[in-house]
């Protein structure tokens, strides 16, 4: 994988990919704390679930409302294959009080997303209406942004680290895909990559600090070579990976 993600400039007037999407975090707690939910979407400005009418505050109030629900239904059946849940049925996570705690931290998101929107519409239809003449000869500076990849999926995990172009025209899914191709990655991992890039061009900060025993992994799958780089994609040793789902686990269990 190439150390960076650099792509060729572009006028105003083209389609910036990457900052058509943002993120939503979702991180809710149960009323008897049994019970965490953690969730990002990739969330389109520009495709609402119930498109945004006036008053935008009803409209926004009807949007939280579908998608915590179904944040919540996806959650029930997430990471359960047909024959469980032919046996078991779905689980049974929806409560009032759960879909309110949701909708809350939906709601300051999705309000400022729907707001800085509709005004940033405003402007662009405006600049564009008065620099019509000057958008073919005006281009962007590179700007690149470093991004860490550090994902774990099942037992692959995943490190990787680019510099990404703010106004190059890949997008993350776009780049993700073809990561996936040239790593043999399965599906899961093309939407997780996809996320982290995306989260991490909004802001959010990934811990880089070398895991001892997921490099160990990495050093025994090449043959005891550690003058490897630690880059690219390998598996866990069963043992390791379902010791290291029980801490995460037990760390959720005692917020």
């Amino acid at each position: 994988m190439s150390p960076s993600a650099v792509a060729k400039r572009r006028s105003p007037d083209a389609t910036n990919t990457n900052t058509k999407i943002v993120p939503i975090r979702i991180d809710v707690l149960s009323e008897d704390k049994t019970l965490r939910i953690v969730d990002t979407l990739l969330f389109d400005p520009a495709c609402w679930p119930v498109t945004l009418y006036q008053p935008l505050y009803t409209s926004l109030e009807e949007n939280i409302t579908l998608m915590a629900h179904t944040i919540l239904s996806d959650a029930e059946v997430q990471g359960m294959g047909r024959t469980v849940r032919h046996f078991t049925g779905r689980l049974d996570l929806w409560s009032p009080k759960l879909q309110k705690a949701v909708e809350d931290q939906l709601r300051p998101q999705l309000w400022k997303l729907a707001t800085t929107t509709i005004a940033s519409t405003t402007l662009n239809t405006a600049s564009k209406h008065n620099n019509d003449d000057d958008d073919d000869e005006y281009e962007y500076d590179e700007t690149l942004v470093p991004i860490s990849i550090r994902l774990m999926i099942d037992r692959l995990v995943i490190h990787e680290d680019i510099l990404w172009d703010n106004y190059g025209r890949v997008s993350p899914f776009e780049f993700a895909r073809d990561m996936a191709v040239e790593m043999n990655l399965p599906d899961e991992a093309t939407v997780a990559i996809a996320t982290t890039i995306t989260e991490q061009l909004h802001g959010l900060s990934i811990d880089t600090t070398p895991d001892s025993t997921i490099l160990a992994n990495n050093i025994i799958n090449n043959n005891n070579n550690t003058s490897k780089s630690f880059r690219g994609a390998w598996t866990m040793d069963p043992k390791e990976h379902a010791s290291i789902a029980s801490q995460v686990v037990a760390q959720h269990r005692s917020i």
